[in-house]
């Protein structure tokens, strides 16, 4: 399986769409029974159909059905992740005419796949074409089905999401969540038996290491061709083992990587406005004495600190190269007085967890 390289941008929440109660483990199957089932509302004809046409009032748990029921028509999985590479490999290159050729002719037999609608989308936009109705319905395609894979776990090793293949989960870190994953990916069995694609992903937003993992199980016979074997300690892919963070030894870590990231707000977009709303800026005299160094409207104090497990927010840093003293100060007072922080998670055990934040002043 070759390497892959992607561009990274920006980091989103899994909360808002966490909306349907699924458990890959005892609800795989069912979901495929249900998609047998002529007289089902998921009868997977039906929905094939419906996809085909791009209907757009197609829901999370229709759509997810029509994911299921793939893995039961897919036979050569090896084929079909060859073809989504090439198209991937097309749209790295900016060879887009290649990509959209490949990927409209992938899109005939599986209308639902997730790598061709994210990748003719970007090759359409990248064409000048992103006014245009095809660019809008492939991209929306690709919000809607990776919004239906987030709804299946919470992506953390004790909850891991369910992706149709590897390249599909690849997507959603790279397409969906915007951001590049590190050299640190792997397919291992877990105790349970299941196998699982781990993802290390750098996010330029929280300038934070974190981890998503993939249930594959459903393809287990090549997938398991891939599997690297643990260590007897059970170690997950940051390198912690499970008895080491529910053990005495845990307390008093500070890290860098983890499963989860530290958040005040689920949304990154969510904390700018509130920083805009409830930011005491210096005097006016302060303000118009610095202005005059001043280039831009903007004025950024980057900080570094520590949020504990219980939320809390202590040990903070000034990363910025401009050390503007005043600044620095009331951003951090700025940030002592939020509410507390949902701490980052490491096997959905709270931990604490060294994180970064940029405070703009505008002027």
């Amino acid at each position: 399986m070759k390497k892959l390289i992607v561009v990274l941008i920006t980091i989103s929440s899994l909360a808002n769409a966490q909306s349907i109660n699924f458990s890959y483990k005892k609800d795989y199957t069912k979901y495929i029974s249900d998609t047998k089932n002529s007289s089902s509302n998921y009868y997977f004809p039906k929905l094939k159909e419906r996809i085909s046409n791009y209907d757009t009032t197609l829901t999370k748990s229709e759509i997810l059905h029509i994911l299921i029921a793939s893995t039961e028509i897919e036979n050569d999985i090896e084929e079909l992740e060859s073809k989504e590479y090439e198209i991937f490999e097309s749209s790295e290159k900016k060879e887009f005419n290649q990509s959209i050729e490949l990927s409209k002719k992938l899109l005939i037999k599986y209308p639902w796949n997730l790598t061709a609608h994210k990748e003719l989308s970007y090759a359409l936009k990248s064409n000048g074409d992103s006014l245009s109705n095809d660019y809008k319905k492939h991209y929306q395609f690709f919000r809607k089905i990776t919004e239906s894979y987030l709804t299946t776990g919470n992506g953390n090793f004790e909850s891991p999401m369910f992706s149709v293949t590897f390249m599909d989960a690849f997507q959603i870190m790279n397409g969906y969540f915007r951001c590049k994953p590190t050299t640190k990916q792997m397919f291992f069995e877990n105790q349970t038996k299941d196998i699982l694609y781990a993802c290390q992903c750098y996010s330029s937003t929280y300038d934070q290491i974190f981890t998503k993992y993939f249930y594959l199980t459903h393809f287990k016979n090549y997938y398991g061709k891939f599997i690297e074997q643990l260590d007897d300690s059970k170690e997950n892919i940051n390198g912690y083992t499970i008895e080491t963070v529910n053990g005495e030894d845990f307390k008093g870590k500070v890290f860098t990587q983890f499963d989860e990231v530290p958040f005040l707000f689920e949304e990154p977009n969510d904390l700018k406005d509130y920083i805009i709303k409830n930011l005491k800026y210096p005097s006016n005299q302060y303000l118009s004495t610095v202005n005059k160094s001043k280039t831009t409207s903007e004025y950024t104090i980057s900080l570094k600190f520590v949020v504990t497990s219980k939320g809390e927010l202590k040990n903070f840093q000034i990363a910025s190269n401009d050390l503007d003293r005043k600044y620095a100060e009331i951003a951090i007072n700025f940030l002592r007085n939020t509410k507390k922080w949902n701490p980052a998670k490491i096997n959905g055990k709270a931990i604490d967890s060294l994180t970064s934040i940029s405070i703009p002043f505008y002027f």
